[in-house]
């Protein structure tokens, strides 16, 4: 299949570090998708997927159809957690 990912390119964590920081902050498990769209995260709180333009990104949350603001390129992985965590808390209305 072309553009395949293996379970094992997905779980390459300097490759994906944003994906697995959500995993972690949410306690998911970041999923092969595609060579091109990159890997999904896949929660209690749906899939959450990360969308780059224009050298930034944002979070998309395919169960509620929300999006996050853009973060910058190369945000430090605890900053994006903490920012992150906001994003979550207000489509969940509680903590995580």
């Amino acid at each position: 299949m072309a553009g395949h990912m293996s379970e094992g390119e997905a779980q390459d964590k300097e490759k994906f570090p944003y994906h697995h920081a959500i995993a972690e902050v949410l306690n998911g498990e970041v999923k092969p998708f595609d060579q091109y769209q990159g890997p999904y995260v896949k929660t209690g709180y749906g899939k959450f997927w990360i969308i780059w333009e224009d050298m930034r990104f944002k979070i998309y949350n395919e169960r509620t159809g929300e999006e996050s603001t853009y973060f910058p390129p190369r945000i430090k992985i605890e900053d994006f957690k903490g920012y992150f965590r906001s994003f979550v808390n207000s489509l969940t209305k509680e903590a995580v």
